[in-house]
């Protein structure tokens, strides 16, 4: 079980983080857009460094159109909760060799959200279904699913995008087909007979259609939101300073407030 305490010293660092830790400009420095503005958008995402490629469309328009005017709130408070998970996703990538923006994958699947639950049975930030928790060695039972572990599921879900790269050696592809299933790709590729994501969009399920055009979409949200006038909505300082360490089961969260001097809520 993992827990988290209050940290003090690290107060003044954290909150410097917070405000630093994916491209933010300090309050004055940006003059944010009058208007959703296509002729400012377009050379933004088409220069953004990216690891796919950020061609403007009018699909992508429709989704960055949705986080920074249509659902506001919900893309606040993402770029808030972004300072607890982001770290700890990015860490695993770095030691992993992989390309930083897989990060912004989590945010597609499940708007940051570690417990977060799909009608097809898929869990967790990175939605993994329970064949590829099993095949991680991720426990799923009545008491337990360790899908919603943050740490665990992002070394899972990491790896498996790796093991679709191999594959089909383009990002795009591994992407897609994360989402839908390799075989399905497979077939797709072969009875179309395109070899890019972008040949074959259109024969994919409507979510995978979407997921790339989306990803892209966050990737812009996290760069530019300042230009928007959104404004992340960070966690509780509680959740900000925290520190993982591993205790005996069977402790409740009454015995570990009182080590801890935490409210079992914070807990």
């Amino acid at each position: 079980m993992t827990i988290s305490f209050y940290q003090v010293k690290q107060t003044v660092l954290s909150m410097l983080l917070c405000a630093t830790s994916f491209g933010t400009v300090w309050a004055g420095a940006i003059i944010p857009d009058s208007v959703f503005d296509r002729s400012l958008i377009k050379p933004r995402v088409e220069q953004m460094d990216f690891f796919v490629r950020t061609k403007y469309s009018s699909d992508i328009e429709r989704q960055i159109r949705s986080f920074v005017l249509l659902a506001k709130g919900n893309a606040q408070r993402v770029l808030g909760d972004a300072t607890i998970y982001f770290p700890t996703i990015e860490k695993k990538i770095k030691e992993m060799g992989l390309p930083d923006g897989l990060k912004y994958l989590t945010v597609v699947e499940s708007m940051l959200d570690p417990r977060a639950k799909s009608y097809a049975g898929a869990g967790g930030m990175w939605q993994l279904m329970p064949f590829i928790a099993d095949d991680y060695g991720i426990k799923i039972d009545q008491s337990r699913d360790e899908r919603f572990h943050v740490e665990k599921s992002s070394a899972a879900g990491l790896d498996y995008l790796q093991k679709l790269y191999s594959r089909f050696d383009n990002w795009e592809l591994a992407l897609a087909a994360y989402n839908c299933g390799p075989n399905r790709i497979s077939k797709v590729l072969k009875q179309s007979g395109k070899r890019s994501y972008w040949g074959i969009r259109h024969l994919l399920p409507r979510q995978t259609r979407e997921f790339v055009p989306k990803l892209i979409a966050v990737k812009y949200l996290f760069q530019f939101y300042q230009y928007h006038d959104l404004k992340p909505t960070f966690p509780s300082i509680d959740l900000q300073l925290t520190k993982s360490i591993e205790i005996e089961s069977g402790q409740s969260y009454e015995s570990i407030g009182t080590i801890t001097d935490l409210k079992t809520g914070v807990i």
